[in-house]
């Protein structure tokens, strides 16, 4: 049986980019299965490491007066494609938001803020990063 700590150490290596997420599948079934050395490290060859790129994109709404949030989420990258093409028809009137050029920001995956935008009519600011 896995318990909680060995869980929560393959979900760290998974985020650290130290195992891929299909590896740490494997991990967690095999510890359920109650297979010993479930959790040991391939050898460097063998591993598939991911690159660097971006896993999570965060959206953050706030009042431009106040600065109070109103929205903060962080969401799995690859899930948003297809999020981000369904909502761009809810994209309020004044916010200049070109939703190709941030799908494609998206999938070239380099850490930081990729839209800031504000609207003086609704008083909001929108920020989108990528984490």
């Amino acid at each position: 049986m896995a318990s909680i700590d060995q869980i929560r150490e393959i979900y760290r290596k998974i985020e650290q980019g130290q195992i891929s997420s299909e590896e740490g599948v494997r991990q967690i079934k095999a510890l359920e299965r109650g297979e010993s050395g479930a959790t040991g490290t391939k050898p460097e060859g063998s591993r598939k490491r991911r690159n660097k790129k971006s896993r999570w994109v965060r959206i953050q709404v706030s009042e431009i007066n106040s600065d109070r949030e109103k929205i903060n989420i962080r969401l799995p990258v690859n899930v948003v494609d297809t999020g981000f093409q369904m909502g761009a028809r809810f994209v309020p009137n004044g916010f200049d938001v070109d939703i190709n050029r941030l799908i494609r920001a998206i999938k070239k995956g380099e850490p930081g803020t990729i839209i800031e935008t504000g609207n003086r009519q609704s008083s909001e600011r929108v920020i989108i990063t990528l984490e």
